[in-house]
């Protein structure tokens, strides 16, 4: 195909990884200063205008993947604006480590070096274009030229905010950027964004208003930009929240809010307390399995017994709905009280007869 993928064992780690650490420590801890974060964001003065840009080549090999869950799936408490690849693993004790190359010519943006999970990973920027942005996280080993223009050592506590390149950073399409094999389950994070376009959100002045909110808001299908014949390979690895490919599964928006329903992501706005956060999100698979992230500090899988759940697409205003968790008596109670609220409540000994008058909260579009 377009890339010649190279094989990655322990010793090309020593060669790819500690040699050129070695030669640049000096260097790279004169750079602890400022790491040029700008307040308007990086420049990319010198890049074209064009929102619809051709990606020419694999992003990986798709031959490494096991499945790919697109956007919209259910992510902590929230919805997510990226997919997660998932990676095969041929037998050893971990995942694959994979080639991971520029897609199309880009330029790194922005950067983070955080300890994940236990790992040091980075979180990776590249502007396509003025408008197109691409967002690789879970990234082990980025090649030389990245390492050295960002942070010298990672950052505690998963925190992933970025600056920007110490130095141009500059990638042609088929270009190695790093070998990875991802989270401590073989998954890293692949989006797209795109100024010119917006997600269709019930309350959508709440993203267009918080910077934070810039990729929900302008999130895209990260697979449509890939040439047709590149695009066919990773569709057919579109998969369920497992990461087990499923027939019929498409690539989704980063919104799942469905207006006058309960489906998409809701909001405490003020302090989260007791069992409640202050972002709550409910969307289904593509097998109709049901997730409620957001409540009592985990993802609440549905209990599909007897029958599979109502969808929350399916509960309108005025609905009442009770979910129950998979993993034991947990239980929340909807209440929709119109398209911009929704009364929830929840318990611990199963669902109740009728919505509780107690440890109740509304949250907001």
């Amino acid at each position: 195909m377009k890339n010649m993928y190279k094989t990655f064992n322990k010793q090309n780690l020593v060669r790819f990884i500690l040699i050129p650490l070695l030669l640049t420590t000096s260097i790279i801890l004169m750079s602890c200063g400022d790491k040029g974060t700008s307040a308007n964001g990086p420049d990319i003065s010198d890049l074209p205008s064009n929102p619809s840009p051709v990606f020419t080549h694999y992003l990986v090999n798709p031959d490494s993947i096991q499945g790919i869950v697109p956007p919209g799936s259910i992510s902590d408490n929230t919805v997510a604006e990226k997919s997660y690849m998932f990676m095969k693993n041929t037998g050893t004790a971990n995942p694959d480590y994979v080639g991971i190359y520029a897609p199309v010519d880009m330029k790194l943006v922005a950067i983070a070096y955080r300890t994940s999970q236990g790992q040091n990973q980075y979180l990776l920027m590249f502007q396509v274009s003025k408008e197109v942005k691409i967002r690789l996280d879970h990234i082990d080993f980025p090649v030389e030229a990245i390492r050295n223009a960002g942070p010298p050592t990672p950052s505690p506590n998963n925190d992933t905010h970025t600056s920007s390149p110490t130095k141009s950073v500059e990638f042609k399409a088929g270009d190695l950027i790093a070998y990875s094999n991802g989270t401590t389950s073989g998954v890293w994070d692949f989006g797209v964004s795109n100024s010119t376009y917006e997600n269709n959100f019930v309350n959508i002045n709440r993203y267009r208003n918080d910077p934070q909110d810039y990729e929900e808001l302008h999130s895209v299908c990260p697979f449509k930009y890939f040439e047709d014949s590149v695009k066919s390979k990773y569709e057919s690895l579109y998969a369920l929240q497992t990461g087990q490919p499923y027939k019929g599964a498409t690539c989704r928006s980063a919104s799942r809010d469905v207006a006058g329903t309960l489906s998409g992501l809701w909001y405490l706005d003020k302090a989260p307390h007791g069992d409640f956060s202050d972002v709550l999100a409910l969307a289904s698979d593509f097998d109709g399995e049901l997730r409620i992230g957001g409540l009592f500090g985990h993802t609440m899988f549905v209990k599909d017994t007897p029958t599979l759940p109502t969808l929350p697409e399916n509960v309108k205003i005025n609905d009442e709905v009770c979910y129950e968790d998979q993993g034991g008596g947990n239980f929340t109670f909807f209440k929709v009280l119109s398209n911009s609220q929704v009364e929830v409540a929840t318990g611990y000994s199963g669902c109740p007869a009728a919505f509780p008058t107690s440890n109740t909260e509304i949250y907001n579009r």
